[in-house]
């Protein structure tokens, strides 16, 4: 038996949770809390709000920013994700992608990078659905 959960990021004006590439930067990364092992199963992030743009999409097992990392490579949970203007990016898988935190925390590294740093900050959406075996 598995447990699923699912973690939520959603642009409402004047508020919400979205996830937001502030203006001048050209990535963001998110700390997404989950469970420190598991298998992911969706993966979905959609522009809300701010000039059109086509970005990229990473999911890690490791916070690359840090000095120490396990790198890129090794630490990708979900191939790049190369997403064209206007659209979606959207990862099902029913058997799931494997992860377990590399330094055993319940929490994963979704990073959302575009070309050109914008001149206005931009938002997105997005929900990201893992499970976790039942002990």
């Amino acid at each position: 038996m598995h447990s699923y959960s699912q973690s939520n990021y959603k642009y409402v004006s004047g508020g919400g949770s979205a996830i937001v590439l502030k203006a001048g930067q050209t990535v963001v990364v998110t700390v997404v809390p989950t469970t420190k092992h598991g298998r992911i199963h969706r993966l979905i992030v959609k522009q809300a709000s701010g000039a059109s743009t086509a970005f990229k999409v990473n999911l890690y097992d490791d916070d690359i920013t840090r000095a120490d990392t396990f790198g890129t490579d090794i630490s990708r949970i979900i191939a790049e994700q190369t997403v064209t203007s206007g659209e979606t990016c959207f990862v099902n898988s029913e058997m799931g992608y494997p992860f377990r935190n590399k330094l055993n925390l319940a929490e994963v590294y979704l990073v959302i990078s575009v070309t050109a740093a914008p001149a206005s900050d931009l938002y997105f959406d997005a929900s990201i659905t893992w499970a976790t075996p039942e002990t």
